[in-house]
Order: C-alpha cells, then structure tokens, then sequence
C-alpha cells in the first residue's frame, strides 16, 4: 500500500501537551504534521472514507497512526481520558473533535474566552517595557487570533473595536502613540471629502514599522542599573529582575499571564554601596552610627544622595538638609524617632 511504502512517519516529531494553555501551538503544529504526513483527513470532523474497501483500508492505516500520536503526545488528564475512551476502536478522528470540543466549546473553552480577553481590554504596555516593542505587539495579535479561533463567528471582536483596544494599548508610548497622531491629523487635513480612513490593518502595519524604530534606538541606549522598568495588568505594575536571570524562551506562542510573568519578574533594588559606577555623597558623614532599638527596629544607616544630585542643589539646600537629617538621627538615637526599613 503506498501509505505504507511512502513518506516516513515518527510519532516522536510531533508536540507533546501536557499543559491546556498550550494546545493552540500544539494542534497547529500537529495539523502542519499530520498534513506532511499525508494523515489531514484524520482531523477533519467531515470527512468519510469512499465506499470502496480500498478507501476505507487506506483511512484506517491513517487512523491507527495517529491514534499512536495521540497516545504519545496527550499527556494532561483531559488528553488521556479522551484516547482511552477509544482504545479498542483506535479511532482518532473521534479522539481529535472530542479534544476540540473540549477546548473550545466546553467551560474549559468559556475559561479561555474570558482570559484571552482580559489580556487583551487590560494589558497595556509604557516606555519601560523590558522586551522588545515589536514583540509585545505581535503577541497582542496573536490574541486576537486565538480568540478569534475559539470564537464563534458573531461573538469576534469586530474590526474597529481591535483597532481601539491596540491603540489602548501602546498609547502610553509617545513613540507609538504619534502613529495614530499622524493619521488622524492626515485625516483632518484631508478634509471631509478625504477618503483617508485609518483601519486596523493600515494601523497594525505602521505600527509594526514604528515598533521596530523605537526599539532600535532603545537598544542603542546605555541600561541604567537603577531603573525600574514596568508592565501594567489590571492597573498592577510589576518590577524587573536582572536580563540574566530571565527566560528567553518567551515568543507569541507563550501564554498571556506567562508572557506577562516573565516580562516583569522582580528586580531587587540594588544599594548605593553596591553600585559601583555612582558615586554617593553621604549627608551624615560627620554623625556617629545610632544605637539599636529593642522595640522597634530603628533606621541604621546613612542617608546618601547621588553626587551629580547633590552639586545641581545649592549652599542653602545642602545646609537645610544636613541640619535636618542630624536632628532625625538625634531623634532616633533617642528613642524618639523609629522608621521601619
């Protein structure tokens, strides 16, 4: 049979999915597989085999193959359930719309409608961003597609609401925002007769140009070890932690908490001892270390101000803030004054 006798088919090659909020990268890839594998008509719901024996030998050689895909490649409790219902007719074809159902039509299917768009009328994106503009919008796309995909054709969100949503999102950009600007004073210069009317597609498109812009003159810029560096969520912000200790395997594949998560990890704020490129002016340096408190754990250091800081203020200033700060640490050492660190 040539099934048999043709293209070299590994089970191994295909994904293995072992956590739902995975499964549209999975069965994308595992559709692009089955197709290159000449198995496509096992995931079809519609299809039927011909009458004819041959037909229906030639079907069934295509469902015991990728039932044994199936076998080895769904691997969280749903997936396994769902082949073990068919393991003695080893139809595949049944095992793939029952785990469709799954995702897309059942409360599990509800779940991921609701997260798709929360990420999406939430997510907003500023200037301290730790990844790449670009990416950050390409990811917000793939959102839409995937809700799209797990939508019904009436509940899509339509054209000119994605619009508003994307521009929502990047607004806090001056960089990002001005392609909108641009296009709106295009309009208005145009006049009322002008047939210029910005649309998602021509938006996203010029958008994607001012993102790649704006992130080549980020990357040319010195990285302050001093930044805070910020995403909001659900008006949450969210610190960084140091580029080595993250994960690079994030992409649009990565779902939106997860890509949320990684991108705004927690920097620990690093002390003006341990920062070896700022030099510090230490406003007490003629004050004695205070003395610990029993009750309340007291302020025991020093209070510092960049240098650079500390020149830009006048005489005046710099008097007004030494006499306060040694009245503070009389006051502490005193017992008078706690300040929890």
């Amino acid at each position: 049979m040539a099934f048999k006798k043709g293209i070299r088919r590994d089970v191994s090659v295909y994904p293995v999915l072992k956590d739902e909020k995975y499964y549209d990268a999975f069965q994308r890839r595992v559709k692009i597989l089955a197709k290159s594998h000449e198995c496509s008509e096992v995931l079809d719901p519609d299809f039927t085999p011909h009458h004819s024996d041959q037909s229906r030998e030639l079907f069934e050689h295509k469902q015991v193959f990728m039932f044994s895909v199936f076998e080895n490649c769904l691997l969280t409790d749903m997936g396994k359930t769902i082949v073990r219902r068919y393991v003695h007719s080893t139809n595949a074809q049944q095992v793939w719309i029952d785990l469709t159902a799954h995702m897309k039509k059942s409360s599990k299917g509800a779940s991921e409608k609701r997260r798709l768009n929360q990420y999406i009328t939430t997510t907003v994106l500023d200037s301290s961003y730790r990844g790449t503009t670009k990416q950050f919008v390409l990811h917000f796309q793939e959102q839409f597609r995937q809700l799209d995909d797990i939508s019904e054709a009436d509940e899509r969100i339509p054209m000119h609401m994605r619009l508003t949503l994307l521009q929502n999102a990047v607004k806090a950009i001056p960089d990002l925002r001005i392609v909108e600007t641009l296009e709106e004073y295009q309009s208005v210069v145009g006049g009322h007769g002008s047939t210029h009317n910005l649309n998602y597609t021509t938006y996203y498109d010029l958008l994607i140009n001012a993102c790649i812009h704006y992130d080549e003159s980020q990357s040319q810029k010195p990285v302050s070890t001093k930044q805070t560096r910020s995403v909001h969520q659900s008006d949450s912000e969210y610190s960084f932690m140091d580029e080595d200790t993250l994960s690079d395997s994030v992409s649009i594949d990565t779902p939106g908490d997860e890509f949320i998560r990684i991108n705004t990890a927690k920097r620990r704020p690093t002390s003006a001892k341990q920062s070896p490129n700022k030099q510090v002016h230490n406003l007490n340096s003629n004050a004695p270390p205070p003395k610990s408190s029993n009750r309340v754990k007291s302020y025991d250091g020093p209070i510092f101000l960049l240098t650079d800081i500390y020149k830009m203020l006048t005489e005046q200033v710099t008097e007004a803030l030494k006499t306060s700060t040694r009245r503070l640490w009389s006051a502490t050492r005193k017992g008078l004054y706690t300040s929890r660190m």
